[in-house]
């Protein structure tokens, strides 16, 4: 296990100092999954939350799990109050946009994409900055 036991200890140590430092949190999670721990990765991840009720590497992490145990309605689930509570990310509705046409799903793929370009609209695009040649 190398050194995993010493990285598991200090994300601890950090935690306790701080509950709401998130990448103890999720680097402890990581290698709860590491030692196939899922309801402690879980129950970490969970308590980034409860902190971050926003923080999307924490959200992203819980639809990854679900995904690990076959949880199809859960890891959408999850990338869905992702997308929701960060409007400007774009990696949940890329990943539901995938997961959807994977299932041959293509009316929800449409719909996610087209709530994905609502959501962002108001966000500067960087090929509005390109200069343009006439």
């Amino acid at each position: 296990m190398g050194n995993w036991a010493n990285a598991q200890t200090s994300f601890t140590q950090a935690l306790a100092l701080d509950p709401a430092y998130s990448p103890a949190a999720l680097n402890l999670a990581q290698i709860s999954v590491k030692k196939h721990d899922i309801p402690g990765a879980q129950k970490t991840l969970e308590s980034v939350l409860s902190h971050d009720r926003k923080n999307l590497q924490a959200m992203e992490a819980l639809a990854g799990l679900a995904a690990l145990q076959g949880q199809e309605q859960t890891y959408v689930d999850w990338l869905k109050k992702a997308s929701v509570a960060n409007p400007s990310a774009l990696t949940p509705d890329v990943e539901l946009i995938g997961f959807y046409l994977q299932k041959k799903q293509e009316g929800a793929a449409l719909d996610q994409a087209q709530a994905a370009v609502t959501a962002t609209r108001t966000m500067p695009w960087p090929w509005n900055y390109w200069p343009r040649h006439n």
